[in-house]
């Protein structure tokens, strides 16, 4: 990535004739050559010194000026190297290098909304660039464009199909996919069988399988020949060991259909997964949705499946710890996080993930060596701040905890997830009047019991009686509410 020295070099000789004549007591060239062997021995502070003063003295040169952005980006300057490197670029915009170095350095900021613009100029500029295709497809998915980033990273899989990230890529691109259609089945028909059935399965993957036995039970209710109820529900019976029970609900099983009647379902039967997608692509329907959902599920599975296939990489560990996060096998997550990080350890989401994973884990002690090893790479890490502040909480050691997650809060621009921490925090050290914007804000379209509970603390602590009344009616009707409709106790017979 480091740009060739010869045209900057040529192009000072040029001027050195005309700083003698001026008197000029440096020697440019000289000061160039100094610069250049500072980047190859990693002095990025020497060369900084030295790119910043031939800058001044030449600041029509852009190559000087992506030179001092090099230096800025090598000693982790991202700021500075992007206000460089975008000057460098208002003289040379067709060079794909700087424009990736500006997009890979607002990646590194958590600003991949910013990254995305740069990206893709690169790898227009340079269309075989799979460094530059990976952050774009990155950027897009981090920016909520999920089906964008399906585009990259399925191009990049087919330019390099030993390419694990790719394959990881493309596998979580259609896991939020299937996230997207689950939630619009959610907003658009959440009493029908068919987001009944959604919830069943997704329980069922993860072992709880009482609470998949209530919403096949309730999507019967609403629709007994929607598709698939009678076999999740036998499934769930040979879990816990009732055969006799799986034979008689698969009894129960009505004729199927033909499949002029059920496309959906018999396409997805018959693996024509991408059938199943291209038909729903404008359906609004409960039915098209359930299998949208599903065929996108799918297709993550199989790029997984090509992903482990692989050997070994930070990917594919990843990707375990993704599984066992959402299977709730914390210790198994943080193993299978910590090995992603030391086979990457430059990665600063991986770090990100093992730090999430400690935390659920309960294992505070090193969620704070990790958040350290984050915020020396990254100062400005909103994660490397709540981790550290939250673990800090959670080890009683409160008043070191409340400037780390007030600056996780300044630097997150509100995130509920933090400003509930950061209340606690608040509330332990006898300063409940503090947490009472934060617990407002984390409420807002939020019902939860826990929060709810801790504004009428604080309400009280502020001396606000009256609000702290009103709040505990607000969580009783809550409590309340989630109780309408208790789950089962037992998984009942057919």
């Amino acid at each position: 990535m480091m740009p060739r020295q010869r045209p900057v070099l040529a192009a000072l000789a040029l001027t050195v004739v005309q700083g003698m004549a001026l008197g000029q007591a440096v020697d440019p060239i000289a000061l160039a050559q100094e610069a250049s062997a500072a980047m190859k021995a990693r002095d990025f502070g020497t060369a900084e010194r030295i790119y910043r003063q031939l800058v001044g003295m030449f600041p029509e040169q852009p190559g000087l000026a992506l030179n001092l952005g090099l230096a800025f980006y090598s000693a982790g300057n991202l700021p500075g190297a992007i206000e460089q490197l975008d000057r460098f670029l208002e003289a040379e915009p067709d060079h794909a290098p700087a424009w990736l170095l500006v997009g890979i350095s607002y990646q590194k900021l958590d600003n991949p909304s910013r990254a995305i613009g740069p990206l893709r100029r690169a790898v227009m500029l340079d269309p075989d660039n799979n460094t530059a295709r990976l952050e774009l497809a990155d950027a897009l998915l981090r920016s909520d464009q999920p089906d964008r980033a399906r585009g990259e990273f399925s191009r990049l899989a087919n330019q390099d199909r030993e390419n694990p990230k790719a394959w990881l890529g493309l596998g979580l691109s259609y896991t939020e996919l299937s996230s997207v259609s689950a939630d619009d089945l959610e907003r658009t028909a959440p009493n029908s069988a068919y987001y009944q059935l959604l919830l069943a399965r997704s329980a069922q993957a993860q072992g709880r399988f009482r609470a998949a036995f209530t919403h096949y039970r309730a999507a019967e209710a609403i629709d007994a020949t929607a598709p698939g109820i009678h076999e999740g529900i036998a499934a769930i019976y040979e879990e816990v060991g009732r055969r006799d029970w799986a034979r008689s609900e698969l009894a129960k099983r009505v004729a199927v259909e033909p499949c002029e009647q059920r496309q959906f379902a018999c396409w997805f039967e018959s693996d024509s997964i991408d059938l199943v997608l291209d038909a729903s692509e404008e359906a609004t329907t409960p039915e098209a949705l359930y299998w949208r959902a599903r065929a996108f599920a799918e297709k993550a599975k199989q790029a997984h499946r090509r992903l482990l296939a692989l050997p070994p990489s930070s990917a594919a560990y990843q990707l375990a710890g993704t599984i066992e996060d959402l299977a709730g096998n914390s210790l198994s997550a943080v193993d299978a996080w910590q090995t992603a990080v030391e086979l990457e350890p430059g990665n600063l989401s991986l770090r990100v993930g093992l730090l999430r994973a400690l935390s659920v884990a309960g294992l505070h002690e090193d969620s704070i060596r990790e958040a350290e090893i984050l915020l020396e790479q990254r100062p400005a890490s909103v994660d490397g701040c709540f981790y550290f502040g939250d673990a800090l909480l959670q080890l009683g050691r409160v008043n070191e905890a409340i400037p780390r997650l007030e600056e996780a809060v300044r630097l997150s621009n509100g995130d509920a997830r933090i400003r509930a921490s950061l209340s606690t925090a608040y509330l332990r050290a006898g300063r409940g009047a503090e947490a009472i914007p934060h617990l407002e804000a984390a409420l807002q379209g939020h019902q939860s019991e826990r929060l709810l509970f801790q504004l009428s603390r604080a309400y009280q602590a502020a001396g606000r009686r009256e609000d702290a009344r009103v709040t505990l009616q607000r969580r009783s009707a809550a409590i309340a509410e989630r109780d309408v409709t208790p789950a089962p106790n037992e998984i009942t017979a057919p």
